[in-house]
């Protein structure tokens, strides 16, 4: 591709051949050229004559190649000299001695191009690793809270259990223990042991999870009675709170094949964070609605809680 210096001459790019003699004539000899050389050098004469005709349009009296190596960076084509003198010896060794020290140049351009990019990749290399390091810190966070409240959910049926455990133990030995006090001791204790497998179950399947090994078993249902499953525990809480629950659109979405246990689990905990999190008199809405392929759908819970600090959310 012409780079103008001084003078005009057409702007017109063309393409060597690899194996062209012009090419391997300039990388081999590493030396000046001139149009007569290119019209009868032995090198030079089998060149394709659309290489030799693009030289010979610009118009140049020498031409020098700027070489780094084995590379060639370009060519230098200088116009006849004033007073139409051929070209001498100290000419052509300055004007080789200008390419030599722009081939130094280039080189170095080359060389603060690629460390400037290089620093470009490194620098969001480090930016990268800094919002992995912020993501793997809140994870980090995360974990320590999970172990931190599944301890205390833990604690809350065991200190249940044993509390009813030393009144039935203080009752029996005083030989003061009724039927129905017996059998209120017993739905406490199984209120409590319900709760109890609740957290390990939900701690064995974040175990599982981790690993990617939790099992799916995939059965025809509908998204109606998978939402009714996930609701029906909640829906005492949700009457004493005086809260608002609104489902719109599910009976739309077509049957599904899912696993209804872990579904239902899924969207059980996102009603249950709605419930806790939403103060008395708050809304809760479900609403699902289907892809216009047919083939998806969305569903969307949304309440009028706290809500998420929006550097928490992913």
């Amino acid at each position: 591709r012409v780079i103008e210096g001084m003078g005009h001459v057409e702007n017109k790019e063309t393409a060597l051949a690899l194996n062209s003699p012009i090419l391997l004539h300039l990388i081999r000899r590493r030396e000046p050229f001139s149009p007569y050389d290119l019209e009868h050098h032995p090198d030079l004469q089998s060149a394709p004559d659309a290489e030799r005709a693009w030289l010979g349009a610009l118009g140049a009296e020498i031409f020098v190649p700027i070489l780094a190596r084995d590379r060639l960076l370009g060519l230098l084509a200088v116009g006849p000299k004033r007073g139409e003198e051929p070209y001498g010896a100290w000419d052509i060794a300055f004007l080789t001695t200008l390419c030599e020290q722009t081939s130094v140049a280039l080189q170095n351009a080359y060389l603060f191009d690629e460390m400037r990019g290089l620093y470009s990749r490194i620098s969001r290399l480090n930016e990268d690793l800094r919002e992995a390091y912020g993501r793997l810190k809140k994870l980090d966070q995360a974990k320590t809270d999970f172990l931190s409240i599944s301890s205390h959910e833990l604690r809350t049926p065991l200190t249940v259990i044993q509390g009813y455990v030393d009144i039935m133990e203080e009752l029996a030995s005083n030989r003061a223990l009724t039927p129905e006090q017996m059998l209120e001791i017993i739905h406490n204790f199984r209120a409590a042991l319900e709760r109890l497998a609740t957290v390990v179950t939900a701690m064995l399947d974040a175990s599982q999870i981790e690993v990617k090994a939790l099992d799916l078993h995939f059965i025809p249902t509908t998204l109606n009675a998978v939402m009714s499953m996930a609701l029906g525990p909640w829906q005492e809480a949700i009457t004493e709170r005086h809260q608002e629950l609104t489902v719109e659109g599910i009976e739309t979405v077509p049957p599904i094949e899912a696993d209804v246990q872990r579904l239902c689990q899924a969207f059980g905990n996102i009603i249950s964070n709605a419930v806790k999190y939403t103060p008395d008199g708050g809304r809760i809405s479900i609403r699902a609605d289907v892809a216009e392929d047919g083939e998806h759908f969305e569903v969307v819970i949304a309440d009028t809680g706290v809500g998420i600090d929006r550097e928490d959310q992913l």
